[in-house]
């Protein structure tokens, strides 16, 4: 049967593939206009550290909780493997365990090859954090950058993220992945994160502070020297550390730092990791994530070629600035732009390390003119002839102005010796989740978590949602509903769910007689919404020719789906539709949520339009509203029918989004798109069992 819904562009009376993304970047420009107004009205030390305050407490938030053991600032406990030996520097394979049953596996740098240079006396150390790379630590560009700071003189730690290196969560018993590694890994246990209200950030900031304990107990280290580097996800990574770590005593962030706002409009998406939870509502941007470090040392690396805009990167740094002038420490925020695409590249690891050198020394010098000389090499290498010096010279003023610039290294540095990855493993197969069946990943921990979980009331669990539902929407006062003429007698119906949103309909045909009594109103909640109706459809049976029947599409949904750039289906992780739930997700809001507020404006709309009023007599407030939902539309109509006490019987089918399932499988995907249902802290606050418990005989199944 062919599909009763919309033609394009709502049978061509308006285009809404772009209605969610406005609405989206509107919503967001205003909270990132608000925050960066606070951090500009920070003009003194007081007020700019409460402002740090408010970004670190923000940022715990939303990562939702820095995970806390009894063994804080102890040494974790460390599997020594094997050493390798270069002219300037050793590397040690090595597993330290950051929480019972997690290991992180890791490399340790160190510089020199003599016991003469290890014994001396304790100088600084980095800990490196990869991005997204394959490989992770054993990635030959990752090593160089390790490579050239041992052969600078710092201790350097380089420890595999989830999902990347020797730290895959997703594997058979063959060693081959059910789930790709990296950002598609991270997505999928970071959705898992979500129905709880937390991060997968979390974790990955709990290996980088139990890395810097172990950085700590090394007799080589002075605990107060240690900074951080790292690129893109990594670069993510040092953000959130240098917020949460008071230990850090300087950072080079590398190829991440650009601004929420030029971020947003490039159309690229993040994976889960790299989301903060309500962190755009709660004011922070990436100009605070570098003024909640002033006055202590901080170097951007920047790639001028790079999918983060540049643009946004200067506009934070010199945000940023004025937190690093109020604390006196002006020349203390740093910027190396390199002329490369989005990579660690080498111009920006020997800016790094001429930074370090210089933060990171025992006392450092600015000689004026503005070229940073690198301190004299740190007391642990005396014993360790240094490469050749890098001078960094200040760029012209085509460069930001309002930070001290590193610029491009004008003399060579000798290239740091690299090893093929296989010998950089720490583990025997080069997976732990082969080694060990114990190993505890992302996943493991999630449901951990879950299950500890205590029950909220019936009543909290409806206000929470109803909260959720409602908070931030901004009504359009009347719906102004459009009645338009459809296919086969259908009338199709647009009206606006909010200022700035359509909500759309297609109206079944009914008798209009004005006998009988009251109309009934049922909803339809499709799997592909309006698309999928058809006149033979299953839920289009009704017992009262009477009956009011409206196949609804809700935002981002049916022919209200927004546009993607790459041509990709909604239910694609790497779609538009994924990237604007991201976007939600820092305004501490979700689909979901929205959606179901999409849903009891319909239920406004029918009950109070005057031409539906005029046209089916006997249709008023008082008209029964029954909900039918299929496939995910059946989880929305749910949700709908728990905050909307007018919603009489609830009917659903062929169910598949239920967070339950999802927290408790493995592997939960199963390609239809489940994702874009998540409500961030649902299986916590309002689990969907004791919803549908509350609605008792309101809901009636006729399968899953």
């Amino acid at each position: 049967m062919p599909s009763l819904g919309f033609r394009a562009n709502l049978d061509g009376y308006v285009d809404v593939s772009q209605d969610l993304l406005r609405h989206v970047a509107a919503r967001t420009e205003a909270e990132l206009a608000r925050g960066r107004a606070d951090l500009l009205a920070a003009d003194t030390p007081e007020l700019v550290r409460a402002h740090q305050a408010a970004t670190r407490a923000a940022v715990a938030a939303g990562i939702g909780g820095e995970v806390t053991t009894s063994g804080e600032d102890t040494c974790p406990p460390v599997t020594w493997g094997e050493r390798l030996e270069t002219a300037h520097h050793t590397v040690d394979t090595l597993i330290l365990e950051s929480l019972p049953g997690v290991p992180v596996t890791a490399n340790l740098y160190r510089p020199g090859t003599t016991g003469a240079a290890r014994d001396a006396a304790a100088g600084p150390a980095i800990l490196f954090v990869c991005g997204h790379a394959p490989l992770a630590k054993a990635d030959p560009e990752y090593q160089a950058v390790c490579g050239r700071l041992a052969d600078a003189g710092f201790v350097v730690l380089a420890i595999d993220p989830w999902g990347q290196g020797e730290r895959l969560g997703y594997l058979d018993a063959d060693g081959e992945p059910l789930v790709a590694g990296g950002t598609t890994e991270h997505t999928y246990a970071g959705i898992q994160s979500w129905w709880l209200g937390d991060s997968p950030a979390r974790y990955f900031v709990h290996d980088a502070r139990r890395a810097i304990d172990l950085l700590t107990h090394l007799p080589e280290v002075d605990p107060a020297r240690i900074g951080i580097t790292g690129n893109s996800g990594g670069g993510m990574l040092c953000t959130l550390m240098i917020a949460l770590e008071p230990r850090l005593a300087a950072a080079a962030v590398g190829t991440y730092l650009t601004s929420r706002g030029s971020y947003l409009w490039s159309g690229q998406r993040q994976d889960a990791e790299q989301i903060l939870l309500g962190g755009t509502r709660n004011g922070v941007d990436h100009a605070d994530l570098l003024a909640v470090m002033a006055p202590r040392p901080v170097a951007v690396l920047a790639a001028e070629f790079d999918f983060f805009p540049i643009e946004g990167t200067l506009d934070s740094v010199a945000a940023a600035q004025r937190a690093y002038d109020v604390l006196g420490a002006p020349d203390a925020l740093r910027l190396a732009r390199a002329h490369s695409t989005h990579r660690y590249a080498p111009e920006l690891a020997r800016a790094a390390v001429e930074f370090f050198g210089w933060a990171l020394a025992p006392t450092t010098t600015e000689p004026a003119g503005g070229v940073l000389e690198a301190a004299a090499g740190p007391p642990a290498v005396a014993a360790v002839a240094p490469p050749a010096k890098t001078a960094l010279t200040t760029p012209g003023a085509a460069t930001s102005a309002t930070a001290t610039d590193l610029g491009a290294a004008s003399v060579p540095v000798a290239e740091p010796e690299l090893f093929e990855p296989v010998r950089l493993t720490c583990t025997p197969s080069g997976q732990v989740a082969l080694d060990n069946p114990e190993t505890r990943f992302l996943y493991d921990l999630n449901l951990t978590s879950y299950e500890a979980l205590p029950e909220p009331t019936p009543d909290a669990a409806v206000a929470w949602l109803r909260d959720r539902v409602h908070d931030g929407r901004r009504p359009a006062g009347a719906p102004h509903a459009r009645w338009l003429p459809g296919p086969s007698g259908t009338t199709h119906g647009l009206w606006r769910a909010e200022t700035d949103l359509w909500g759309a309909g297609v109206l079944l045909s009914a008798d209009q007689s004005p006998t009988g009594g009251p109309r009934a109103v049922h909803i339809l909640l499709l799997e592909e919404g309006t698309a999928g109706l058809t006149d033979d459809h299953p839920l289009t049976r009704r017992d009262d020719p009477r009956d009011l029947v409206l196949a609804l599409d809700v935002r981002g949904h049916g022919a209200l789906t927004p546009y993607d750039k790459d041509g990709l289906a909604p239910t694609d992780q790497a779609s538009s539709t994924y990237k604007l739930l991201c976007d939600l997700l820092w305004l501490g809001d979700s689909l979901t949520a929205g959606r179901v507020h999409d849903v009891t404006r319909a239920v406004d709309l029918l009950l109070t339009d005057t031409h539906l009023a005029r046209t089916y007599p006997g249709l008023d407030v008082n008209s029964p509203v029954h909900l039918h939902g299929e496939g995910g539309g059946a989880f929305l109509a749910v949700l709908a029918a728990a905050v909307d006490e007018r919603v009489r019987f609830v009917q659903v089918r062929e169910e598949f989004v239920d967070p339950d399932r999802m927290l408790r499988s493995r592997v939960y995907d199963e390609g239809r798109g489940g994702w874009q249902w998540v409500l961030p802290a649902m299986a916590h606050r309002a689990p969907l069992r004791l919803l549908r418990d509350t609605l008792g005989e309101r809901l009636r199944a006729s399968g899953r």
